[in-house]
């Protein structure tokens, strides 16, 4: 991700730290697959047997969620207070990555989609509402002429810069949508000031990215919800307390997430 310059604060830094692309390796031999009905022991840090790097065989998405589920909860206890909250969710891009690659293995694809899929989004402040504090997701293909507005769920401000935002750029990225992210978008009449920003631009299409939110006549609503709560589509478990936003899932399974979102963007 690329930001424009004098514009907003470059986090593509702190996104390559999270870049691991193995590179390739012909093994000895396939690794046998686990079956889903198998019994797999959690290979929990604790235990003498402890493996770093996981163990000789492939899991089933299921399993490899519960062995990044117990490294999670062992290695970062979710914190009540909002603003260690705050500092959890904007960790947990690297926290994953690190623990896939612990657990899972250097062999597969770790790397989250703002690395993966959004290192080439530009992003800008939006000049026309200047004191909103929103950020300009914009595809190195907008021939498509489509538009949106994102709404986090609620998150601080760091882990919208650090969590949600490289999601929102790789959304951009795949779907070849110019993306507006609201920092607050709660604060009354931000969203309609948004929209009336992006009609501006006779868009071809225009939708709002969100977890829970009504559109206006004319704008379509692409659910986000998939990305911060578990859904029955994807192998993915709840972080901490009820009413927490988040998820823990492997970086394969948020990249699938995201793929899917940007489909039906541009569908």
């Amino acid at each position: 991700m690329t930001d424009s310059p004098g514009h907003s604060p470059d986090f593509a830094a702190a996104q390559a730290r999270m870049r691991h692309v193995p590179e390739p390796v012909e093994p000895d031999a396939p690794l046998p697959a686990g079956d889903t009905d198998a019994a797999y022991p959690v290979n929990e840090q604790h235990l003498e047997d402890f493996q770093v790097g996981g163990v000789e065989r492939s899991l089933p998405p299921a399993e490899q969620l519960a062995q990044l589920v117990s490294y999670m909860e062992n290695s970062y206890p979710v914190p009540a207070d909002d603003d260690a909250l705050d500092r959890y969710l904007a960790a947990l891009p690297d926290r994953l990555t690190h623990a896939a690659m612990l657990m899972l293995g250097s062999g597969l694809d770790h790397t989250m989609p703002g690395v993966a899929y959004g290192m080439d989004v530009d992003a800008r402040e939006l000049p026309e509402l200047p004191e909103l504090g929103a950020r300009v997701f914009v595809p190195t293909d907008t021939s498509a002429g489509r538009w949106a507005a994102s709404l986090n769920p609620g998150f601080g401000p760091r882990a919208v810069e650090h969590h949600w935002r490289p999601l929102i750029a790789a959304i951009a990225q795949l779907s070849g949508t110019t993306i507006i992210d609201l920092p607050d978008p709660q604060r009354d009449g931000d969203v309609a000031a948004v929209l009336d920003v992006v009609a501006k631009q006779r868009p071809a299409t225009t939708a709002i990215i969100a977890t829970h939110h009504e559109a206006p006549d004319g704008v379509a609503l692409i659910s986000a919800a998939a990305l911060v709560e578990p859904s029955p589509d994807y192998s993915a478990a709840a972080i901490g307390h009820p009413g927490t936003c988040g998820i823990i899932a492997t970086p394969e399974e948020y990249r699938q997430i995201v793929r899917d979102i940007a489909d039906r963007l541009r569908a």
